[in-house]
């Protein structure tokens, strides 16, 4: 069994942190239950650099990058399909708080 300060709770189980120092690459794109699931992975590897006193911290802050980047994203697409910059603005800002 492995040592549970390496394993980390998703919706479905336990998956590995990649905080043990294997194979970092081979933890991050195994499958579990035929899909994988880089991004918390890649999360859950970035916050594992951090002590333990911060990692609240840095979860929230990665999460607000995160959504940001996802509104920034659905945000330029609104546009590209020709909405106004305050619909556009509205979108993104929908999806955020989503």
């Amino acid at each position: 069994m492995a040592d549970p300060s390496s394993q980390i709770w998703f919706e479905d189980g336990l998956f590995l942190s990649c905080a043990t120092g294997d194979d970092p690459a081979g933890c991050v794109f195994s499958s579990y239950a035929r899909y994988v699931s880089v991004i918390p992975r890649v999360l859950v590897a970035v916050v594992a650099i951090f002590p333990p006193a911060v990692a609240g911290t840095v979860i929230v802050t990665l999460a607000i990058l995160v959504t940001a980047v996802a509104a920034g994203f659905v945000t330029a697409s609104a546009r590209r399909l020709g909405l106004p910059i305050w619909a556009s603005a509205a979108v993104g800002l929908a999806i955020a708080l989503l």
